[in-house]
C-alpha cells in the first residue's frame, strides 16, 4: 500500500437548501478547517490528593468546520451565490430556524461518503478587505448532536 499526500483544495462542503432536498456547495473556498475536538466540554474531577495535577473527565463531543474564502455575487443581479447565501440566512436566523444541515467529503474518488450533520449552528464571520483585495467570506458551522453519513451519489 502506498501512502500519499492529500490536497486541502479537495474538500468539498454543501448545505442543504431551505426546500430539504437541494444540497449545494458552499462558492469561493480557499479554506477549510475542521475541528473534531471544538466544543468538547470537559469536567473536572480534580480533589485535594490531585497533588495539584489536572484530572478531567469528557463529557461532550463537539466539532466545527471554519469555511473561509472570497465573497461571490452574480455580476447581473447582485444575489450572493447560493451555497454562501444559506450560510448567511441560517446565520442570521434565531433559535431553530437557524439550524441547517451541512455535508463535507474529500472529492478524491476514495471517499466515497459524506460526514453529515444533520443539525448545525452557522455563524458568520467579519468581511474585511483593504483597498486592493477581494472581499471575503467566512462562516464557522458548530455541529449539534452525533454526525452520519450519506454515500455518494
Amino acid at each position: 500500500m502506498a501512502y500519499q499526500y492529500v490536497p486541502a483544495r479537495d474538500m468539498v462542503v454543501q448545505v442543504l437548501q431551505s426546500d430539504a432536498t437541494t444540497w449545494t456547495e458552499v462558492e469561493g473556498l480557499d479554506t477549510v478547517g475542521l475541528d473534531p475536538a471544538a466544543r468538547e466540554q470537559m469536567t473536572d474531577k480534580g480533589t485535594y490528593g490531585s497533588g495539584g495535577y489536572d484530572e478531567q473527565v469528557k463529557m461532550q463531543l463537539g466539532a466545527q468546520i471554519e469555511l473561509s474564502g472570497f465573497l461571490m455575487k452574480d455580476s447581473v443581479t447582485g444575489a450572493q451565490a447560493p451555497g454562501q447565501a444559506r450560510c448567511a440566512t441560517l446565520a442570521a436566523a434565531l433559535a431553530y430556524a437557524g439550524l441547517g444541515q451541512v455535508r463535507f467529503r474529500l472529492s478524491d474518488v476514495t471517499d466515497t461518503v459524506w460526514t453529515v450533520w444533520t443539525e448545525a449552528t452557522f455563524s458568520l464571520g467579519a468581511q474585511t478587505g483593504d483597498k486592493n483585495a477581494l472581499r471575503n467570506f467566512v462562516c464557522t458551522i458548530g455541529r449539534n448532536g452525533q454526525p452520519s453519513t450519506a454515500a455518494v451519489t
